[in-house]
C-alpha cells in the first residue's frame, strides 16, 4: 500500500508488490522532500514525476531502505535535476532513472562525501535488467523436451492398445 503525509511538502511513500506506483503531486518550486521512501520485498516501486518541473531541480530523501530484491524506478525526472540522499543505507545502487528522452534507464552512483548532509546522487551507468544464464534456458528446454518425448511415447502406446482392441488383437 502507498501512504501519503503531505505536511509542508514532505511525502512518505511505501511501495509493496500490491501497489507500485505513485504519481508525484503538482508543485510549482523546484524543490521535493520525501521524508521517507520504502520499498518493499520483491517490488518495483516507481515514482513518476510527470506533473512536476524537475529539470534543473533538486530532490531530496530523507531516508531510503529498499530490499535486495527490489528496485525504485524514478520515472520523468530529468536527469538534470540533483537527488540527494541523507541516510542511504543498504541498495541505494537499486535506484533507477528512466531516461525521458530516450527511455533507457541509468543506475544511480553515490558520490563520495557528502554535499551538507546528503549524499550526491549521479546516473551514469547503463542498467541492463537482469537476463537468466544460458544454462537456464538449456535446462528449461531439456525438460520441455524430455515431456514432450514421453507424451508421444505414451500416446504410441494407447494407439497401439486401441489398435488390438479394434482388431481383437489379431495381427495381420
Amino acid at each position: 500500500m502507498i501512504r501519503e503525509v503531505t505536511r509542508d511538502r514532505n511525502y512518505i511513500v511505501e511501495f509493496d508488490s500490491s501497489d507500485n506506483y505513485y504519481l508525484v503531486p503538482p508543485y510549482r518550486g523546484d524543490r521535493h522532500h520525501f521524508d521517507r521512501i520504502t520499498v518493499g520485498d520483491d517490488t518495483m516501486g516507481i515514482l513518476d514525476f510527470s506533473n512536476t518541473n524537475t529539470y534543473g531541480g533538486r530532490i531530496y530523501l530523507e531516508k531510503f531502505s529498499i530490499s535486495s530484491s527490489s528496485f525504485l524506478v524514478l520515472e520523468n525526472f530529468s536527469e538534470l535535476a540533483l537527488l540527494g540522499v541523507k541516510e542511504i543505507g543498504a541498495g541505494a545502487d537499486r535506484i533507477i532513472l528512466r531516461n525521458p528522452l530516450d527511455g533507457l534507464l541509468y543506475k544511480a552512483r553515490i558520490v563520495d562525501g557528502k554535499v551538507g548532509p546528503y549524499y550526491t546522487v549521479y546516473f551514469g551507468e547503463r542498467f541492463t535488467p537482469p537476463v537468466p544464464e544460458p544454462a537456464t534456458y538449456g535446462a528449461a528446454f531439456g525438460v520441455v523436451g524430455l515431456g514432450f518425448g514421453f507424451f508421444r511415447r505414451r500416446r504410441r502406446r494407447v494407439a497401439s492398445a486401441l489398435g488390438e482392441l479394434t482388431t481383437g488383437g489379431e495381427q495381420n
